[in-house]
């Protein structure tokens, strides 16, 4: 048992920092996504709003 319980504890940590860094990664991409989309945008409203 006590070999057992250190690795599940290493395990759970390992998990618990990659739910965080994937979290982390989400926010980067939505941001991103976002950005790019604000640029499509306003080249669309730039075209149409050049003569």
């Amino acid at each position: 048992m006590r070999t057992v319980s250190p690795t599940r504890l290493s395990i759970g940590n390992d998990v618990t920092i990659v739910q965080a860094q994937s979290s982390r990664f989400r926010q980067a991409l939505k941001w991103f996504i976002g950005a790019i989309v604000t640029v499509c945008e306003t080249a669309v409203r730039y075209q149409y709003d050049a003569p």
